[in-house]
């Protein structure tokens, strides 16, 4: 006869009361697979690209591959449509085939991208589909079950899907579009459903970025712990847009733009300032200015960039947005703004000159004049300063090409002041190439001339020499403000006595004040626990704005190299007014797309403790590093303005300019690379989509770094030290 003491009865009926709990899910999970397993297609492609391709160690290098296994959609229409991941046709495959469970196989047709959510929308010719039942959005909770589902390669689809069990860790994510799960998420459940435990249908499976738009963006999510799905309520939303498409010519929903970036150092800084506002865009078109603060959006409160683009991302072009922002002392509402989609891609007018930086008076020095640009054809020359600029007036209308959009916020009947450089450059935006300008100058000899100009494109020469003074010491001095008519004057502010410190008090605070120099290495910073390096120039002065060079290292050097780039590059830092920044990349492989978030993490850290010339930020890298540049400059333009990669292919097709967001690109390759070729074609890219992109190669080169080659190694330092040029 068996005895138990009570503890031992306990315990037992604890395993048996676990068991039951394990047994009760499991049936759970696979009911809730069986319900909507009838919705679930299973999708084959055939033909087309077998892989997509980069720039490698050693040559080119499989970036991604076309799966031979079976991928997933759901029937979102009873009528054929399917919706699926964009991600399953990066390949660019010949022939899609979709089998519903119950249907015979069929042949499948493209008639829809949305890329802002990575969805696509398929047709085939049945009828009759079985459809899901959704699971409203607005009851999604943290914590609740969520099942991912998806098939596989078996050819059966009278068996359950593969099932992914987890819970909704996050919802509101990537920027307000999507549901974050723990459920394993894979290739081959992208484009299925996240289901609760009662087969309702939560979201669309699809390895999205909060970083970046693309074919293969969010795919460095894979296998990390964590996956997205698109809410069905906010698909079937745009299913009725997507359905209007056909093979011939596919629907492509856009992201809805205001047209504007902000003067905030990145997304999380508090404040929302308004630095530039492209032209032709809702923002352009309804009156906002810059300098304006947007205070609120959609009636919610608005504390900095993140908060709005929580807003504004979801939405697509031609939908709505209502602001506030504060201009001045007064609060200004705009109610629902038509969002559109890209900016227009027009030539930015190029009137040819260099200007003294960190000047906070009224106009601007002209301290370089490219040749044979319309600055030289108007007689301007280093020592002029630019008072006013216009449009040119004289004799009658405005003289611009008839083919280009006439220029908005520019009063037409006269010039307009400015406060050096970086306002000049505000101005300058809203002028494209063939714009008729009128300038008012005080010459270098004292005497006042009005000139005009017509306004060039953008050169491809880098400038052969540039003066060693370009600053005028005062990055820390509040521009001068702009008097006359209709500039409002500010109130006078009394400030209250300050009690002078004693000098031994005096000379501690100078000196704790005092920023570091040389070579900082610092270590476990900030939650994420980052590692990066910093080259600050020993002559660093904070009244003196610096450019910032990130430089992303090759594969395997792990932020190594920092000792070598210090050697290399120290005099450069203090000649030209820069400091570099060196982040280390989480893999021995090299960078993902996933990290860019990181890096801007250093670029913050850097910002927040140096002056830093935002017109004169430049990713730089090499290899890999190189690839990673690329990525940033393309999404990463609100902080990147420049993009320098050495032996790199430009691995997917650039995304299209931005007006107010300028980017340049000079491309690096050794002529003794293999894969040479493929980097030149780069920048032949890039040119065709109207970036300012250069080539240079190093003739005795192969995969070695720049400093190899002293001719291209300096055309790049004085690249990187002209981007702001105008």
């Amino acid at each position: 006869m068996l005895r138990y003491t009570l503890p031992a009865l306990l315990l037992i009926g604890s395993i048996a009361y676990a068991q039951d709990v394990n047994d009760a899910t499991e049936k759970a999970m696979k009911d809730a697979a069986t319900r909507v397993a009838p919705c679930i297609a299973r999708i084959e492609t055939s033909g087309g690209a077998e892989a997509i391709w980069g720039a490698g160690r050693k040559g080119p290098e499989v970036m991604f591959r076309r799966g031979v296994g079976a991928s997933t959609g759901l029937v979102v229409d009873p009528n054929g449509f399917i919706i699926t991941s964009s991600f399953n046709f990066i390949g660019k495959p010949t022939d899609i085939f979709v089998t519903v469970p119950g249907k015979p196989r069929a042949v499948a047709k493209v008639i829809g991208n949305d890329p802002t959510r990575m969805l696509t929308m398929l047709k085939i010719e049945q009828t009759g589909l079985p459809m899901p039942v959704p699971f409203p959005k607005k009851d999604v909770e943290v914590g609740m079950w969520s099942i991912a589902l998806g098939r596989t390669l078996t050819p059966d689809l009278t068996t359950s899907p593969s099932i992914n069990g987890g819970i909704v860790s996050a919802t509101n994510r990537v920027w307000g579009k999507a549901i974050q799960s723990d459920a394993k998420i894979s290739p081959v459940n992208y484009g299925g459903p996240l289901v609760t435990i009662d087969g309702r249908v939560m979201g669309i499976i699809v390895p999205i970025s909060p970083t970046s738009e693309g074919e293969t963006s969010g795919f460095e999510w894979y296998d990390v712990g964590i996956g997205f799905a698109v809410p069905l309520e906010d698909v079937m939303r745009v299913v009725p847009k997507l359905k209007e498409g056909t093979a011939d010519k596919p629907v492509v929903l856009k992201a809805g733009l205001l047209g504007i970036t902000f003067r905030e150092a990145d997304q999380y800084t508090m404040g929302c300032t308004i630095d530039t506002i492209a032209p032709l865009t809702p923002a352009d078109k309804i009156g906002l200015k810059v300098g304006d603060n947007i205070v609120e959006a959609e009636g919610k409160p608005v504390l900095n960039q993140a908060q709005l683009l929580h807003l504004l991302r979801p939405k697509y072009e031609g939908e709505n947005i209502s602001i506030k922002v504060k201009r001045g002392d007064k609060i200004e509402e705009y109610k629902a703004i038509t969002l559109s989609a890209q900016q227009a891609n027009i030539d930015p007018g190029f009137l040819g000159v260099l200007l003294m930086r960190d000047d906070p008076e009224l106009g601007a020095e002209i301290r370089v004049v490219f040749p044979n640009s319309a600055a030289e054809r108007a007689n301007l020359e280093a020592g002029d300063r630019i008072m006013k600029v216009g449009l040119r007036v004289a004799g009658g209308p405005p003289k611009v090409d008839p083919k280009l959009p006439m220029p908005k916020g520019i009063p037409p009947a006269g010039a307009r002041a400015f406060s050096g450089r970086d306002q000049f450059m505000e101005i300058m935006q809203n002028f494209r190439a063939g714009n008729a300008i009128t300038l008012e100058v005080t010459k270098k000899d004292g005497k006042s001339a009005t000139v005009e100009a017509v306004l060039g494109q953008f050169p491809d020469e880098i400038p052969t020499e540039l003066p060693k003074i370009s600053s005028k010491g005062k990055a820390l001095v509040a521009p001068k403000p702009l008097t006359g008519p209709g500039v409002p004057v500010p109130p006078k502010k009394e400030e209250p006595k300050k009690e002078e410190p004693k000098n031994e008090e005096k000379k501690e605070d100078k000196e704790k004040e005092k920023p570091k120099t040389g070579l900082l290495k610092q270590e476990n910073v900030g939650t994420a626990q980052r590692k990066f390096w910093v080259l600050v120039p020993d002559t660093y002065d904070p009244n003196v704005a610096h450019g910032l060079i990130v430089w992303l290292h090759p594969a395997g050097r792990d932020g190594r190299d920092a000792d070598d780039m210090a050697k290399i590059w120290d005099v450069f830092c203090e000649r030209h007014n820069f400091i570099m920044v060196g982040p280390t990349a989480g893999t021995q492989t090299g960078w993902v797309a996933g990290e860019a978030d990181a890096v801007m993490d250093d670029v913050r850290w850097v910002r927040t403790r140096y002056t830093i010339d935002p017109k004169r930020v430049i990713a730089h890298g090499q290899g890999v590093g190189g690839q990673m540049a690329f990525y940033l400059g393309a999404n990463k333009r609100e902080v990147i303005r420049g993009v320098v990669p050495v032996g790199a292919v430009l691995a997917n097709n650039p995304k299209d300019p931005i007006a107010n967001q300028r980017v340049e690109f000079l491309v690096i390759a050794g002529a003794k690379d293999p894969i040479a070729k493929e980097i030149a074609e780069g920048p032949k890219k890039l040119t065709e989509k109207k970036f300012k992109a250069l080539y240079r190669e190093m003739e005795q080169s192969g995969k070695e770094y720049v400093n190899d080659d002293l001719k291209v190694f300096s055309d790049m330092v004085r690249w990187m030290d002209s981007l702001d040029k105008q």
